[in-house]
């Protein structure tokens, strides 16, 4: 079978994202809804950071969103990039399309390949994919047409539809419909032997393996892994979004004194929860130690977010923008880091490494302010100086 496995598929495009979308967002929008009527036609390839987008006319080029939902009932004549919360492709996409999602349903064409990841994937009986169809998702059903091959992994996948390649399915529940068609060969993994007409639906061979156990650490590492790096991009959003006059500063110090501020976080990560568990023992007021712990988790749980905007800078600075808003970089930023975080060993290293620097950084962050507090006049924070691009004072729109 010629298709990609989800694992690598997953890696690739976390590499690619960096890359990809450092300058698609130049001309990003950031407004709460973006629509092309019917009738009406967009020259050049689309970016955009949005609430909503909705195509019903021509987007002539490609088309690249991150936002909420993203519905296609236009023509799209290009490749189609999406990370939202939903994605309905009811109209035609010229070229391939790649959609990470909570929910995906096609109902239209996709003149391309489809990579479909997310809790709920839906391939309706109108759809037409000419190339090769990738899914993966906690449920996957597919009813349409695919010409090429068919590579899902899922908890449960109902078949339904007509393939003219060969098929790989991997799932703890599987379904084969008596009127799906597979012109080449079946291979798919289950729990249990699925009982089908395999002479009048499949007209290769049929290779059943039962890989249950394989079938739930293929969905952990695909849709579990990028489930959580979407949380950890819009948690961070959200704090760059809260903390906007803070995080340059607090980036600063992860470019400028990294060294130092790794020390310092290892030495809070392991000295806050002791002294929260003395407090305990001493019995100190337990809802204080309780609050406290709950800020230090949070505080942790931030700790990589500065590390991901000064990789985004970066990264943004090599391919040309030196100056560039945090929502961006930290966006680049999350996509590499989470790439880096996916290979065995250095992986590992990279995430404690990352999680010492972010955690020292706002730490001395936090110090500085309650000594320029204390000092008399208050006189301003120092910010030491940073190897990488200086960031903005204050977020800038894309």
């Amino acid at each position: 079978m010629s298709g990609v496995p989800f694992k690598a598929t997953i890696v690739r495009f976390m590499v690619m994202l960096p890359l990809l979308a450092a300058p698609a967002f130049t001309h990003a929008s950031a407004d709460d809804h973006y629509e092309l009527a019917a009738g009406e036609i967009n020259e050049g390839d689309l970016y955009l950071f949005s609430g909503g987008v909705r195509i019903d006319g021509e987007q002539d080029g490609d088309l690249w969103v991150f936002g909420k939902t993203l519905e296609i009932s236009g023509v799209v004549k290009g490749e189609v990039y999406a990370w939202t919360q939903s994605a309905v492709v009811g109209g035609e996409v010229q070229e391939a399309a790649h959609l990470f999602a909570q929910t995906i349903r096609v109902t239209g064409t996709v003149n391309g390949d489809l990579l479909a990841v997310g809790q709920t994937v839906e391939i309706g009986p109108e759809a037409r994919i000419t190339g090769s169809l990738q899914a993966c998702g906690a449920d996957v059903t597919i009813e349409g047409t695919i010409e090429g091959d068919i590579d899902a992994t899922a908890g449960m996948i109902v078949m339904r539809g007509a393939a003219n390649g060969d098929v790989e399915l991997e799932s703890e529940t599987l379904e084969i419909d008596p009127g799906a068609r597979i012109k080449g060969d079946l291979v798919y993994g289950s729990r249990n032997e699925v009982e089908f007409d395999e002479e009048t639906i499949v007209d290769g061979t049929v290779d059943w393996d039962p890989s249950g156990d394989k079938v739930k650490a293929d969905v952990d590492l695909g849709v579990g892994r990028l489930t959580r790096m979407i949380i950890a991009l819009l948690v961070g959003l959200a704090a760059v979004a809260i903390f906007s006059k803070q995080t340059p500063a607090i980036v600063a110090r992860v470019g400028g004194d990294g060294l130092r501020s790794a020390g310092i976080g290892f030495i809070t990560f392991v000295v806050v929860p002791v002294a929260g568990l003395l407090a305990c023992i001493l019995i100190v007021t337990i809802p204080l130690v309780f609050i406290a712990g709950l800020v230090f988790a949070l505080l942790v749980y931030l700790a990589k977010v500065p590390v991901a905007i000064w990789i985004g800078q970066l990264i943004l600075a090599r391919l040309g923008r030196s100056q560039s808003a945090p929502y961006l970089s930290l966006l680049i930023g999350i996509a590499a880091l989470y790439a880096v975080f996916l290979i065995p060993y250095i992986g590992k290293l990279a995430w404690w490494a990352s999680l010492f620097v972010g955690l020292g950084a706002i730490v001395l962050y936090i110090s500085d302010l309650r000594q320029q507090r204390r000092s008399p006049g208050g006189a301003a924070v120092v910010t030491p100086p940073s190897p990488g691009p200086t960031p903005s004072p204050t977020p800038q729109p894309f």
